[in-house]
């Protein structure tokens, strides 16, 4: 849209000539405990080392001096981000139904969801398809909390070693000192839920799994491999080679999130049962004191992968307002490296209290639906 000092035309091109890369987008890192999570706005930019003035002074521009007034160019973005997310219902229908499922866990969950998931698709259809006073209402709300959020007591800045101390302090001359927010905020999940997605596909994705944060466990370095272990042998054999699915998986997140999921599943109800025998087979697997090499290498490339400047900027970021310090992450590399089967064993706690979650989320057709029986209790339309 457009600012005061640049047209809806020719801001564009004032980005293109200053700024090589620029996005705004919420995000959501996890809380001291289930019910409570950070949500932040972050705005990226990237610029060539002599542009780094300029491209503060833009960037504070559109902050504090876009002009919510363009209520036909909103109205068309929010139709197409709608038709985008539909279109790719069947086929991420596995990240949908995770983040869904992650709704019912925690706050974290609760927030990404709503920005990104079933509730997010919804939102735009009721933006979209609403009244002519739908979108100049969301232009008002978007004018205020911009304003209330372009704040310095709101603002921290991550730089990189180009940017300049002019640049930064221009930016924080410009913007005013605002009300600070809360460390954190507070969003109550629901609980234990069993539903199904209806997507216009003839085909589901299913996915069950819990939360470290909800159980009061830490994350360990050992969880990449357990997930490796299960992932190349067990789900591999019972849900794909068994199943017929095209894909599955147990992922466990340093966010304390954990998933089973299934990719493209012919049969969502027979995988459910499987991933609550988990931890029965790594009880059974541990006994004949496998060697983990290849999981533990495996694991290591999934943790640390080759990663681009921006990548690691934002990695460092993220690691800076959870509170992870260097000697945590070094703990958690040691960890994986040197996990042995009794670590595995340990981690079977953690999914006996996954086996005995009352939550499942399937993404599927109406028929597949239907062939879940009682692993589903309410549908959702999206």
């Amino acid at each position: 849209m457009a600012t005061k000092r640049h047209s809806r035309a020719k801001l564009p091109l004032a980005i293109k000539n200053t700024i090589g890369k620029l996005d705004f987008s919420p995000t959501v890192l996890p809380g001291s405990d289930a019910d409570h999570c950070r949500v932040l706005l972050t705005a990226s930019v990237s610029c060539l080392r002599e542009r780094t003035e300029q491209a503060a002074a833009l960037l504070t521009e559109i902050l504090r001096e876009t002009e919510f007034t363009d209520a036909d160019l909103v109205k068309e973005i929010v139709q197409q981000m709608a038709v985008g997310a539909k279109l790719s219902l069947p086929m991420e229908g596995h990240r949908y139904a995770m983040m869904r499922y992650g709704s019912y866990q925690t706050a974290f969950g609760l927030a990404n969801e709503t920005i990104g998931g079933v509730s997010f698709i919804q939102w735009l259809n009721a933006v979209g398809e609403g009244g002519e006073d739908a979108v100049p209402a969301l232009l008002k709300t978007m004018e205020a909390l911009l304003t209330k959020l372009a704040a310095r007591s709101r603002l921290t800045v991550s730089r990189s070693e180009a940017v300049s101390d002019a640049a930064v302090d221009s930016m924080l001359s410009a913007l005013p000192e605002g009300e600070a927010a809360p460390e954190q905020a507070f969003f109550k999940v629901e609980g234990g839920k069993r539903e199904g997605i209806a997507i216009p596909a003839q085909v589901s994705f299913a996915v069950t799994g819990g939360s470290l944060l909800r159980y009061g466990m830490p994350y360990t370095g050992s969880i990449p491999v357990l997930a490796n272990v299960l992932n190349f042998t067990y789900l591999w054999n019972r849900i794909r080679v068994q199943g017929g699915a095209y894909g599955c998986g147990f992922v466990g997140r340093d966010t304390g999130e954990l998933y089973f999921y299934t990719y493209r599943d012919p049969k969502p109800a027979r995988s459910l049962g499987v991933m609550r025998e988990a931890a029965a087979f790594v009880r059974d697997f541990i006994k004949e004191d496998p060697d983990l090499t290849g999981f533990i290498l495996s694991a290591v490339s999934v943790v640390d992968p080759l990663r681009s400047a921006n990548v690691r900027i934002t990695a460092g970021d993220n690691r800076y307002f959870r509170g992870i310090t260097e000697e945590q992450m070094i703990e958690r590399y040691r960890a994986l490296i040197r996990t042995k089967p009794e670590d595995l064993l340990a981690l079977c706690e953690m999914l006996d209290r996954i086996a005995k979650e009352d939550s499942v989320c399937v993404a599927a057709g109406k028929e597949l639906l239907e062939a879940c029986g009682g692993e589903i209790r309410d549908i959702l339309n999206v």
